[in-house]
């Protein structure tokens, strides 16, 4: 069957019978039909739209929610967002990257023939790397027909997400990682998300192309409006001053990479030993926290191109480092 064709924290012990009351009453407060991770893995799962990672001895699902998404999960479950899983495992496909030999292989393959998606750098894919909160989410609106550069910025996708109410503020600049869970929960409310390509819910599309039954319209539907249902206004906090942790990052220094011709500015921070770090690329004035690696002993950092120029497949970009940290 032929998928659709879209282009683009330690609590003090205390007496065992508090502990079994403060427990209780917890659970009380939580409906029976609050929505978890788990329950939009479940469903997700049922429709063989996420399939887990095994199966314990008893034979049910293991989904490992919790540890981070990798890039190559992230491609997968853009395939089967777009229903085409059938024809990735049914075609012949290639890409130009020399680290996708693994189960992954054509789904890359796919995405990549298809425009959905670029490597680190021209010849390499990274696909055991951590997957990024707005690489998914730009997989996610991709799925959904919308454009970056046109309709959203891809390194900050998470505005229009928020505006379609598949994320809620979870995600931003500083907040731009994501773990399985919640790349469960977006993908559960992409579903029911209207596509700019069909005017239709995603989940709808999938109706059509013969990916799920009709039954899963209702369902992924049934299961979003309790999504929106548990969820309540968060107080707002009391501001608090920022306060830079002891340990924080004490040291910074100020490097130059070179642009497509131009070179750009960099703030590189780092902790007391340089043991951690991370640093800022500077487009025309505005701070973009950009993402890489960073070598003390070699004193050189290698930023991400993705970073810099969004999709496109460009090698990492190198800048030198001094001994001159203020």
């Amino acid at each position: 069957m032929r998928g659709l064709k879209m282009k683009k924290r330690n609590v003090k012990k205390s007496i065992s019978i508090l502990v079994a009351l403060v427990l209780l009453s917890s659970l009380l407060l939580i409906p029976a039909t609050a929505v978890t991770p788990l329950s939009a893995a479940d469903l997700l799962y049922e429709y063989g739209l996420f399939k887990g990672v095994g199966t314990d001895a008893d034979g049910k699902p293991i989904y490992d929610l919790d540890r981070a998404s990798t890039r190559a999960e992230g491609i997968v479950m853009l395939v089967r967002l777009l229903g085409a899983e059938d024809d990735v495992l049914e075609g012949e496909f290639e890409s130009p990257f020399t680290d996708t030999d693994g189960w992954y292989f054509s789904y890359i393959a796919y995405a990549f023939e298809m425009e959905y998606t670029n490597g680190i750098t021209a010849t390499t894919f990274n696909p055991g790397g951590a997957l990024s909160a707005t690489m998914f989410l730009t997989f996610a609106l991709r799925a959904l027909g919308y454009e970056s550069g046109e309709d959203f910025e891809w390194d900050s996708a998470w505005t229009l997400t928020d505006e379609l109410g598949i994320t809620a503020g979870q995600y931003d600049k500083d907040h731009n990682t994501i773990d399985r869970s919640g790349m469960v929960k977006v993908a559960l409310l992409a579903l029911v998300a209207e596509s700019k390509a069909t005017g239709n819910l995603l989940v709808e599309d999938l109706v059509e192309a013969g990916v799920v039954d009709e039954a899963a319209v209702e369902a992924f539907k049934a299961l979003a409006e309790q999504e929106d249902d548990e969820e309540e206004p968060a107080e707002e906090p009391e501001e608090e001053p920022e306060e830079e942790p002891e340990e924080g990052f004490t040291r910074t220094q100020n490097v130059t990479i070179n642009v497509m011709g131009s070179d750009v500015p960099v703030l590189v921070k780092a902790n007391a030993d340089l043991t951690e770090w991370e640093f800022y690329i500077n487009f025309a004035g505005v701070e973009v926290k950009a993402w890489g690696t960073f070598d003390a002993d070699m004193k050189m950092i290698l930023v991400d191109s993705d970073s810099v120029y969004g999709s496109m497949a460009l090698p990492m970009i190198q800048a030198v480092l001094t001994d001159n940290w203020e």
